[in-house]
């Protein structure tokens, strides 16, 4: 199944890292990754499973490129809550970006453990993000 996701450019809704792009990633293996403003077409296998988006350490410069550990969703600092995916979704539309609280923590409150599965966002969307409507 295909997905399509488009990541927010605007600043409260991508106030953490927007220089670095998403890791996207299908039931805990990375799929794919999306920087600020993209709209991309993702493929999925056609099973229910979780997705997630995050930041991942080596696409901070904190790790190896090329290692196993890159592709796996343990390997990110911050990410979304579980998005469930089901066999008819294929063909949605999905908005990521970074969760509204994220624009006001002066203090850095997102790297802590309990709160740093709930940075980012998924949301099923209605609208087809597509470049002829990005402004």
């Amino acid at each position: 199944m295909e997905i399509t996701l488009y990541r927010h450019s605007g600043h409260l809704k991508n106030a953490l890292r927007r220089w670095v792009p998403f890791s996207v990633f299908f039931n805990g293996l990375k799929v794919g990754s999306i920087t600020t403003g993209e709209t991309k077409t993702i493929a999925l296998p056609d099973e229910e499973g979780n997705l997630q988006v995050g930041i991942n350490k080596v696409d901070e410069g904190l790790g190896l490129p090329h290692s196993e550990e890159s592709k796996l969703l343990s390997n990110c600092f911050t990410t979304s809550v579980i998005y469930r995916i089901t066999p008819s979704d294929a063909g949605c539309f999905f908005e990521l970006g970074t969760n509204t609280w994220v624009a006001f923590d002066f203090v850095s409150l997102c790297y802590l453990p309990a709160l740093s599965r709930r940075v980012f966002f998924i949301r099923k969307s209605i609208v087809s993000y597509k470049p002829s409507n990005l402004t």
